[in-house]
């Protein structure tokens, strides 16, 4: 790799950690909404509370799309829509394998028309402005609330037909192992 490259990569990283700091100052920032979550208790996936598997961040960095349906079902009556895109930043972690990483996100508008968007990989709302001077997405597919209800994905993770591959007792671990971390 080239010095270059981790020279991009550490810019990155700085604008983006000068831009969180920003947001949570202003509260541009602010974790997902505990009514949200809290509607989501009584939502189950493999039989977890989808609350539960929101609040695991080992889980939800690298499965947005997934994550992101889940969360659509505590949205309730909310204007809001599901985005793919790519964040071409990310190519620039030496870390990662050259190529077009994708990822997927909500964007919602509250009743004061503010827009946000809810970032399941990370566990946050963001307000819409900032998060794409912070991602830079370029949305190449964008579902509505009508056309996700269709949706091959969304109609199997409501009728519970997605194996997460983990158990109740693996959540519950990285779940207070992510805590205990949180404390320090």
């Amino acid at each position: 790799m080239k010095k270059k490259n981790y020279l991009k990569w550490y810019q990155y990283n700085l604008k983006r950690v000068i831009l969180e700091i920003y947001g949570f100052k202003k509260e541009l920032i602010k974790p997902i909404d505990r009514y949200i979550i809290n509607k989501l208790n009584d939502v189950y996936c493999n039989n977890i509370p989808v609350s539960l598997l929101l609040t695991t961040p080992q889980i939800c960095n690298g499965n947005c799309e997934l994550f992101s349906m889940l969360l659509i079902q505590g949205l309730g009556k909310s204007n809001y829509q599901l985005v793919y895109a790519t964040i071409n930043d990310l190519a620039l972690n030496p870390n990662y394998k050259e190529g077009n990483y994708t990822h997927c996100f909500i964007e919602l508008k509250d009743i004061n028309n503010k827009e946000w968007v809810y970032d399941t990989s990370t566990g946050l709302k963001y307000d819409k402005e900032l998060y794409y001077l912070i991602e830079n997405p370029v949305a190449y597919k964008i579902l509505t609330k009508d056309t996700i209800k269709v949706n091959e994905l969304y109609n199997l993770i409501i009728n519970d037909k997605i194996d997460l591959g983990y158990s109740i007792e693996e959540i519950m671990n990285l779940n207070s192992k992510s805590k205990e971390l949180n404390k320090r």
